[in-house]
């Protein structure tokens, strides 16, 4: 489903050049560090795609699944 082209570097490097809102989503993406924040951080990346369209989605979404398995609790 998700492609493994990008790495966590690449997708942070997007940082630079996209909006505020990309940024303020990698930063709770990154900030999550527990099982009970999995799925307020999904309805946050889902609000995200509501408010400014599905652009980089691909990369997103692999970012959330990458950060996610990371999670032990």
């Amino acid at each position: 489903m998700y492609m493994n082209t990008f790495t966590i570097k690449q997708i942070e490097g997007l940082v630079k050049t996209m909006g505020s809102d990309y940024r303020k989503l990698l930063a709770v993406i990154k900030s999550m560090d527990s099982s009970k924040h999995i799925s307020c951080v999904r309805t946050y990346i889902d609000l995200y795609y509501k408010k400014n369209g599905e652009k980089q989605k691909e990369m997103i979404e692999y970012y959330f699944k990458v950060k996610r398995k990371g999670i032990h609790n």
